[in-house]
């Protein structure tokens, strides 16, 4: 009998079963790695500063006083010139094409404003009373009246001047007064009408009537411009 001879059979490589969670555990282990670093690095990028809006605060505005008038832009008198008297503590304001001159005989002030002269006048004469704005320091007893109206001149009106309580009102050769108390002063600050009658004796030169005679819009508007500009300086 022959006897067969079988090849020798080659073994079969099963895989172990310990290799395949070898396997699982790295890859879990990478992806946590993975995981770990992709949150590292997020949180440790700088961020963006936030821009806290300013907080805004609604300042009031503010009221100008009285005197505060004068030094705000447009004001028509801000440029002009002041007559300062040290004496009785006051100052007031004058177009700076106006002149002054004062007189002081028996009484404690009587100052006189009014526009320069032209080339064909004459330079004034300081005693010259003739100017469209006068202002009177008087000496006064405790009983004198502020308001002395001419009828039929229409009544008193009560204003101020610089805080102190006044009357304004008119007389027949007067186009406005305003008077006032101060101590043992009464201040009278007056508007003059002149007409032609004041010109026909020759005392004056009559282009002076054209030129002191300020148009009635104008004059009420200096007066009261000149008139806000008074202020105590004790």
């Amino acid at each position: 009998m022959e006897t067969s001879t079988q090849p020798p059979s080659t073994p079969t490589n099963h895989p172990k079963p310990w290799l395949k969670w070898v396997l699982i555990i790295v890859a879990v282990a990478l992806l946590s790695s993975g995981a770990m670093y992709f949150v590292l690095t997020q949180t440790q990028q700088p961020q963006p500063e936030q821009t806290i809006p300013a907080r805004q605060v609604t300042q009031p505005t503010p009221t100008p006083l009285p005197a505060e008038v004068s030094t705000k832009e447009g004001d028509p008198t801000a440029n002009w010139k002041t007559y300062t008297e040290s004496l009785l503590q006051f100052q007031i304001k004058y177009p700076g094409n106006w002149e002054y001159a004062e007189e002081r005989a028996g009484n404690p002030l009587h100052l006189l404003l009014y526009p320069k002269h032209t080339s064909n006048m004459s330079p004034r004469d300081p005693n010259d009373p003739l100017a469209p704005v006068e202002l009177f320091v008087l000496n006064i007893g405790p009983q004198e009246e502020l308001c002395k109206p001419e009828p039929p001149q229409g009544p008193c009106v009560d204003v101020k001047v610089d805080g102190v309580p006044a009357k304004r009102y008119q007389r027949n050769t007067y186009h406005d007064i305003v008077a006032f108390k101060k101590g043992s002063y009464l201040y009278e600050l007056l508007s003059p009408k002149f007409d032609q009658a004041i010109f026909a004796n020759g005392q004056y030169p009559r282009a002076y009537y054209a030129f002191y005679n300020l148009p009635a819009n104008e004059r009420k508007l200096l007066f009261s411009q000149i008139l806000s500009t008074f202020r105590f300086t004790e």
